[in-house]
């Protein structure tokens, strides 16, 4: 079982590009290290983060970003076993809402999903479409 949990949170500070890329680079190659997938959207200072792996691994990673001080207001939106990785697939990465290109992937992939007709996922993506849909 894959263990699956998506939280959005406030950032104490606004980054610029530079700021953002020098974190997406962080969280890739640790997630890689960890084997966590998912995916992070940031904009205008709200994150939306899907993460899944094994549990003890997604729990302990969500446990650090909660304490970190970049982030206030976290909250947990969906946690969940499920069959299978819902973001495997998807080449996960930070998204910036501004990048039309990324956006479209990301809608694309989730349309995919919605074809498996699997209840579990579908539920994870109707979380993430409501929050991500008012960002």
């Amino acid at each position: 079982m894959i263990y699956t949990l998506t939280y959005v949170s406030t950032a104490v500070n606004l980054f610029d590009n530079t700021e953002i890329n020098s974190v997406l680079d962080a969280v890739k190659e640790q997630n890689k290290i960890l084997d966590v997938s998912g995916f992070l959207v940031y904009k205008e200072g709200t994150y939306l983060q899907l993460l899944e792996g094994d549990k003890e691994v997604v729990s302990k990673l969500y446990e650090k970003i909660r304490s970190d001080e970049r982030h206030k207001n976290v909250l947990t939106l969906q946690q969940s076993q499920v069959s299978q990785r819902v973001f495997d697939d998807y080449e996960s990465g930070f998204l910036v809402p501004n990048n039309t290109n990324l956006i479209f992937d990301l809608n694309s992939y989730l349309k995919y999903l919605r074809l498996l007709e699997d209840n579990e996922v579908n539920q994870i993506i109707t979380i993430v479409e409501s929050i991500y849909s008012k960002m």
